[in-house]
């Protein structure tokens, strides 16, 4: 029998949190899926942690293979999916019960191909955890509108995993290999496909925050990926919906600069390739950024300086950063 939904988790090295996703999956409300655990060259004991999985519910699809990154195992995952609808879980995250009765609902009653639940960053300690992103009512949105709350918004993100996708979504379409941000590069197409999209109430996934997760190293290691991604979303943005584009390219094309100060000081090869990456990034929107409202005048001479030489951006960056702190202490008092 072919189940209404095909869960895809990809898994490696995981074992302490490995238990914890699955057994929230297997515990949901709606119970008429597979849940396909991908295991991506495990060093550890997720390997066997799978097979016992297989061997006590048949609902349980167990995928060894080689480790290819996340991108490949949700690849893997999906070349074998047999559902009407597809779902992935990071296997160190953990769902709610009700979260896939509640999206595969609203896709079912409105004839969706995506919905959407919110999304709490979860901690160790458990006094940190907060709402990441979250709708207040129920509602169903166009592909234009929901373009707007993502990228204009941020009202959700481009995270594969809170989400519930059509299969046929990814009929042509497969995640980047090799890549991290792959969620980013392929977004756009997803929603390119869709008619309508659903965004639920419910805060159904638990995203859990560990020190040594692909992303979290990413926040101090800055990538190319980044760059190429926010790419093809401007470029898919500049072709198809230009007042989206203009509206939200301060929101898109700053996200290169989160962690601008330190990577200029760095001279790592990797951060080498990042500053070299960022100047062509930057010279090809330079001329849009530059009329564009959104920028004040302070992000714009930074980001044309990048466009010049990443040494003058780090001399200027610390006169701006120096204004901001200054008038920080005449608003604070500290």
């Amino acid at each position: 029998m072919i189940p209404k939904i095909s869960i895809i988790v990809p898994v490696y090295n995981v074992e302490k949190y490995l238990q914890r996703c699955v057994d929230s999956i297997l515990n949901q409300d709606f119970q008429d899926f597979e849940v396909i655990l991908v295991d991506d060259g495990s060093t550890d004991c997720c390997s066997e942690i799978c097979e016992k999985y297989r061997e006590k519910d048949d609902r349980v699809v167990v995928l060894h293979k080689e480790n290819g990154g996340l991108s490949s195992a949700r690849n893997a995952g999906l070349n074998i999916a047999r559902g009407e609808y597809i779902g992935f879980v990071d296997s160190d995250d953990w769902i709610s019960p009700t979260m896939y009765a509640e999206l595969y609902q609203i896709c079912d009653k409105e004839n969706l191909e995506m919905a959407i639940c919110g999304v709490k960053l979860c901690f160790d300690d458990e006094k940190n955890d907060n709402i990441y992103y979250k709708s207040e009512k129920n509602k169903i949105m166009s592909r234009k509108q929901a373009l707007k709350e993502l990228f204009l918004y941020s009202t959700f993100g481009e995270e594969a995993w809170n989400k519930l996708y059509k299969r046929c979504l990814f009929e042509k379409l497969r995640y980047p290999e090799g890549k991290i941000h792959e969620d980013t590069f392929c977004i756009c197409e997803i929603l390119g496909q869709c008619m309508k999209i659903g965004y639920i109430s419910e805060v159904g996934y638990n995203y859990y925050q560990r020190e040594n997760s692909i992303m979290g190293l990413n926040k101090k290691i800055p990538s190319v990926d980044k760059i190429e991604s926010v790419r093809v979303v401007l470029e898919y943005l500049k072709t198809n919906y230009i007042e989206i584009y203009d509206e939200s390219l301060y929101n898109i094309s700053s996200a290169p600069l989160k962690n601008i100060s330190s990577v200029l000081g760095m001279k790592t090869d990797k951060a080498l390739q990042y500053k070299k990456e960022l100047k062509k990034f930057y010279r090809c929107y330079i001329k849009d950024i530059m009329k564009n409202k959104n920028f004040v005048l302070g992000t714009k001479i930074i980001i044309f300086s990048l466009t010049i030489s990443s040494n003058l951006t780090k001399v200027l960056d610390k006169v701006f950063l120096g204004k901001e702190q200054n008038e920080r202490k005449k608003t604070t008092g500290n």
